[in-house]
């Protein structure tokens, strides 16, 4: 994570990284925060209200302050932040934070107000997106004098979505490879052409020429950005004998009322 050089050196220790898609914070981390994920949908025009209840679980006070940044998903699928204003999705100019610094004794709760306020007189409503961080500076007591500041981040995710959207995913290949353990891989390249963000889960199925269940099971979460593709694999379990066999996939959306199911034929050679 950048980090602004300040005094002699920055040493940067980030509480939780929370990636696209985050949700439970380290047991020993000194602030906490509830809910770290908002998906809101506004109609143009319109705003939308939130609150984010930030705890100290320290025994020490803290001076905390929001600062919001843009952010994506690099080819490693990281988290990666930007500036404010950086990205199209920004939202820069449009949200506003009520209290934006304030300070908690040991064991306190604050909550955090925001103001996400949509823009009107776009020819396509696309979804917004941002990453709250709340942030401590410190100056601790460093051996031979050494100065330093200490920058604590934890944070939540923020979705803004127009009300009305069109929503389309699909599969666009998929395969069952071998591997050289002889271990089925399902290698599946997934679109999300739309202009907002999908979240599902993945219930597959193996079933034999004969219709038997052969295996079957789960994926976890996953997520992907608006007009983003990239490929899914899926190990599959047990020792497949040679004959023919087909993949099926039931993908469950979450907050978006739309559902794919698809059939991935495949051989298992001798």
């Amino acid at each position: 994570m950048a980090c602004p050089i300040k005094r002699h050196q920055i040493i940067c220790f980030v509480a939780v990284l929370l990636v696209l898609f985050a949700g439970s914070l380290p047991g020993e981390a000194s602030v906490r925060i509830e809910p770290s994920r908002f998906i809101f949908h506004i109609p143009p025009g319109g705003r939308e209200t939130g609150a984010i209840i930030v705890t100290n679980n320290s025994e020490n006070p803290v001076n905390l302050k929001a600062a919001i940044y843009d952010w994506d998903v690099n080819k490693k699928n990281e988290l990666v932040e930007y500036e404010m204003g950086t990205l199209k999705e920004t939202l820069d100019g449009l949200i506003r934070f009520n209290p934006r610094q304030f300070s908690l004794g040991a064991g306190e709760s604050q909550i955090v107000r925001f103001t996400i306020s949509f823009p009107e007189g776009e020819e396509e409503h696309f979804e917004r997106r941002a990453i709250i961080f709340f942030e401590e500076d410190e100056d601790p007591e460093m051996d031979e004098g050494l100065g330093a500041v200490i920058r604590t981040m934890i944070g939540a995710t923020i979705y803004a979505r127009p009300s009305e959207f069109s929503f389309n995913f699909l599969l666009i290949e998929g395969l069952v490879l071998s591997g050289p353990s002889g271990q089925q891989v399902a290698a599946l390249l997934m679109g999300n052409p739309s202009f907002v963000h999908a979240r599902f889960t993945i219930s597959y199925r193996v079933v034999t020429v004969e219709g038997e269940i052969f295996e079957e099971g789960d994926v976890s979460e996953k997520v992907f950005l608006p007009e983003t593709a990239r490929p899914i694999y899926i190990p599959l379990k047990k020792t497949y004998p040679p004959g023919e066999y087909k993949l099926i996939l039931d993908l469950k959306f979450t907050d978006i009322d739309f559902r794919l199911n698809e059939v991935v034929p495949f051989r298992v050679e001798e």
